[in-house]
Parts: C-alpha cells; sequence; structure tokens
C-alpha cells in the first residue's frame, strides 16, 4: 500500500538507505589509472563486484559490489588506491536500480551484452 507507508519511503526516492547502499563514488581518479581492470584490480579485494562505470573525462568512477559489507571495506581502505594519492571515495547517492531487480540470479555483465548485440543484428 503505497499511500499508507509514505514516511518509510520518502528517504528512499532520492537517496538509498545507508545500511542497504553498495555502490560507490570514486573520484579524482588520475585517467591513466581509471581503466576497469585497474579499477577491479584493487576493489575485487573487498568483495564481489557487480558493475563499474568508468568516467575517464570527469576523472571518476562507481563500483557497486554485491553487498553493503563489501562497498564498506572498500570505503573504509586505509591506503592509498592504486599508488594515487588523490583517489578518493565516498557513498553513491543510490545504488544502480536495475541490479538491484536482478541481483538474484544476474551477476555477470556478458548476458547484458550478448542481448544487446542480438537485438541489433535483427
Amino acid at each position: 500500500d503505497k499511500n499508507g507507508n509514505d514516511n518509510k519511503n520518502t528517504k528512499k526516492k532520492f537517496e538509498t538507505e545507508l545500511s542497504e547502499k553498495r555502490q560507490l563514488y570514486v573520484y579524482n581518479i588520475p585517467s591513466h589509472v581509471n581503466t576497469m581492470t585497474r579499477l577491479t584490480s584493487h576493489f575485487q579485494q573487498f568483495g564481489d563486484i557487480q558493475h563499474i562505470q568508468v568516467h575517464r573525462d570527469m576523472n571518476k568512477a562507481y563500483v557497486q559490489f554485491s553487498s553493503h559489507e563489501e562497498a564498506l571495506e572498500g570505503l573504509n581502505y586505509p591506503d592509498t588506491i592504486l599508488n594515487e594519492p588523490s583517489i578518493q571515495t565516498a557513498w553513491a547517492h543510490y545504488n544502480r536500480r536495475d541490479f538491484d531487480r536482478n541481483a538474484k540470479n544476474n551477476n555477470t555483465n556478458s548476458s547484458h551484452n550478448k542481448r544487446e548485440n542480438s537485438l541489433e543484428s535483427h
């Protein structure tokens, strides 16, 4: 009942509850290390990465883990990330929605790409 539970959901519309956040916002990344490969090599030590979005031209990226605990470990990493002192991490405002829906049965990005390719070829 959407109307009855307004209070619980108001915050959710704008920002994911802290206890459910799984996506890190990584910024001030020098472009030579702002690649899927380099970011994966650092962040995979904290757990299962569901998604990485790289914005090289803006020196930032988003890294989403499969659990809040994993993301928290990545956020609390005490040492220099990828030997680049400028790199900072923070919580992203929200998780990627399509992964909330498919989290149970979809841990790979490859099925995603195949689907897009087959659509184009028809």
